[in-house]
């Protein structure tokens, strides 16, 4: 079972994804905010996978990216925004993120990224 850190600071949606992530067998971190991040992922053990939102109020999730790419560039990162037209994750992908998710998205985009990300040769032949 693969363990995903989530970091969204929307209550609702927050516990959407955490939710359909559950659904499907995987454990689930879920972070309110960016600012713990760097206690996290020092205090170990990591995760396999990082999903962030962009947009927040105290660290936003450009920020996580360029401390996590310098600090555990092997860790997968999905980078995701309901901002449409401010580049955010264009720039999310030129930085390092693995994926991207526009929201809203649906439980089947949600999944096939996050197994996508996590498995790249699946399904290579």
């Amino acid at each position: 079972m693969a363990n995903i850190l989530l970091i969204e600071d929307d209550p609702l949606l927050g516990a959407m994804i955490r939710e359909m992530l559950e659904i499907d067998a995987y454990q689930v971190t879920w972070l309110h905010s960016g600012v713990p991040v760097k206690r996290l992922i020092s205090q170990g053990p990591r995760p396999d996978l990082i999903i962030t939102d962009i947009v927040m109020p105290d660290m936003d999730g450009l920020e996580i990216i360029q401390f996590l790419r310098d600090t555990c560039p092997e860790i997968p990162l999905v980078a995701m925004s309901a901002e449409t037209g401010s580049g955010y994750l264009a720039l999310a992908s030129r930085m390092g993120a693995a994926a991207i998710l526009r929201k809203p998205f649906t439980r089947e985009i949600l999944f096939s990224t996050v197994a996508g990300v996590l498995n790249p040769k699946k399904g290579e032949a």
